[in-house]
């Protein structure tokens, strides 16, 4: 055989046996090499289709096993839903049944108000079976409301609003006889969408109202007694009122609770309590002032169900939601005090007016005393402030000087962000921080010159004697604090000495900043006169042991962004 033909077969022979990079060598380009050289590039083209044929079946492998275990898998979840699904199953046949056997009513109904579902009790209770109660609209099951309302709104409300304890008679089925149940529901939501009702309803017994009526007496005289405990222990006006609409909330539970004050000729919103009280916005009397007041005095209560006849607020929705309202005028020693008004979704009892006209009665006498409190109190306060003008007026160098210091603690505590009543009561302070030396001998206050041991011990008295001058008439506690410990330091040194404190009071830095300012530049009969650039660069050096840091921050950002006002004030 030609030996170029059997070199031809044998390379074939080596591929077909899986030697697939096997090749003809070629020696030279004659008519054999060419087809050597074609059988190379045709070999070389087997042998990339075989490699990509070999990947492909091993990615295909790869696949498939990853295939078989996700089927594994899936079998297995499988399993597990379903035996979640069989749990489900099993737990809503026993939540079922628990409601089914249940002895009282339950059912639920659409936003429309058909019933979707009840309880086996209906037939017991009723004589309804599943079939004719469910479908229907739950209006023509109620026979009446215990109030004697009408029932249509009461559907309209329970759409808006949960309620609770309502009396309600029942039809029972082909008989003239009602059931009485006081009933509860439950507004139903899907995604915050309202979506249903559900209702639940007991049957009420001899037992069970002498229990109920017991129950609530008790929480009445309980409540009723913590309001007097109140009333009798509270002279502050705004915490009085305070207190009586948290009691009225705990009793009455009212969407709204106001309290008013008559006060040189008008009445005046003064408290505002309630599930509402958030939502009102801005509340005003709906009718002139002086026919309100009239209808005050002429009437015992004022009742009525639109609550826009009586106030006007500035979220118009409360109208909708708001069934009942009651307003009783507070008086004392045949004077009008002011009113109490309550509001809710629910009708009031008889039981709930008698529980207000007592508290009403018990809260007139103590507003009138608050309201004399604060009177004497003012008035003190005023006669304070004559006497301490009366103390700087003996030295022309300090006259004046608690004028600017509340002045300039007042624009500390704004700069610092604090509430307008703290701001008012940082005044107060300033005008009262020197109080106390109405206590000290003339002679040492005005004495020229250096003063002794001795004399510069009964000026640092001055603190503690206008601590016992203020204490009386319970000023608030930011008023006693610049009183008694404007000049304590930061670092706890300062006096009074006897006093020991483990933090600075703000409202005592405040007045602290404020007088030091003042002092170094006011001429005293010890020293001349700084400028205000001097005295703040004082308040930088020292902040952080004699000042409050946020104090004398606040003082060094009011120099470094408003000058004027320190310097207006200093001039004044």
């Amino acid at each position: 055989m030609n030996y170029p033909i059997q070199k031809l077969k044998n390379a074939v022979g080596d591929i077909l046996n899986g030697e697939i990079e096997s090749r003809i060598q070629v020696d030279k380009m004659d008519e054999f090499g060419e087809i050597y050289t074609s059988f190379n590039q045709l070999a070389e083209l087997e042998t990339l289709n075989y490699k990509k044929m070999v990947k492909s079946g091993n990615e295909i492998g790869d696949k498939n096993r990853q295939l078989i275990s996700l089927n594994k898998e899936l079998e297995s979840s499988y399993e597990q839903l379903q035996e979640a699904i069989n749990q489900l199953d099993l737990l809503k046949n026993k939540q079922e049944t628990l409601i089914n056997n249940i002895g009282e009513l339950i059912w639920t109904m659409d936003e429309e108000g058909i019933t979707t579902f009840v309880n086996r009790a209906v037939t017991d209770k009723l004589g309804y079976s599943y079939p004719e109660f469910v479908g229907k609209p739950i209006l023509y099951f109620i026979a009446e409301l215990e109030s004697g309302d009408q029932i249509e709104p009461v559907l309209e409300q329970v759409q808006l609003f949960d309620i609770n304890n309502l009396g309600v008679y029942f039809h029972k089925k082909d008989t003239d006889e009602k059931a009485f149940m006081v009933v509860n529901t439950k507004r139903l939501f899907e995604n915050n969408v309202f979506k249903g009702i559900q209702g639940f309803a007991r049957t009420v017994t001899d037992d069970w109202m002498i229990h109920h009526m017991t129950m609530r007496r008790n929480k009445e005289m309980e409540i009723t007694g913590q309001i007097s405990w109140v009333l009798a222990n509270n002279i502050l006006l705004d915490e009085l009122l305070e207190e009586v609409v948290k009691k009225i909330e705990q009793l009455l539970h009212p969407d709204l609770c106001l309290i008013g004050l008559y006060e040189e000729g008008e009445i005046a919103i003064a408290k505002i309590g309630g599930s509402f009280g958030k939502q009102l916005g801005q509340v005003k009397l709906a009718m002139a002032n002086s026919l309100f007041i009239d209808l005050l005095e002429e009437q015992k209560f004022i009742r009525g169900s639109d609550l826009s006849q009586s106030f006007r607020v500035a979220n118009e929705s409360v109208y909708e939601a708001i069934r009942d309202y009651v307003i009783l005028p507070l008086r004392f020693d045949q004077k009008l005090i002011g009113f109490f008004g309550i509001a809710s979704a629910k009708i009031f009892t008889d039981s709930d007016l008698r529980v207000l006209q007592i508290i009403a009665n018990q809260s007139a006498i103590a507003i009138d005393k608050a309201q004399l409190y604060k009177t004497l109190k003012e008035e003190y306060l005023n006669t304070i402030r004559v006497l301490a003008t009366a103390v700087e007026a003996k030295d022309a160098y300090t006259e004046g000087h608690s004028y600017r210091v509340s002045k300039v603690a007042k624009h500390i505590a704004e700069t610092l962000g604090c509430t307008d009543e703290y701001i008012e009561d940082i005044e107060i302070s300033g005008i009262l921080h020197d109080i106390g030396k109405i206590g000290i001998y003339d002679q040492i206050l005005t004495k020229r010159g250096q003063l002794t041991d001795k004399e510069y011990g009964a000026i640092k008295e001055h603190p503690s004697i206008g601590y016992k001058i203020i204490e009386p008439i319970k000023l608030s506690q930011v008023i006693i604090d610049g009183v008694l410990l404007h000049h304590k330091r930061y670092d706890g040194n300062g006096y009074p000495s006897n006093i020991q404190i483990t933090e600075l009071p703000l409202a005592a830095g405040i007045i602290g900043v404020a007088d030091a300012i003042d002092a170094m530049t006011s001429t005293r009969s010890y020293s001349e006169a700084k400028p205000m650039h001097v005295a703040m660069a004082e308040i930088r050096r020292h902040t952080g042991t004699q000042f409050h840091p946020k104090a004398a921050d606040a003082a060094l950002k009011l120099f470094s962004e408003k000058p004027e006002i320190l310097e207006a004030i200093m001039n004044e």
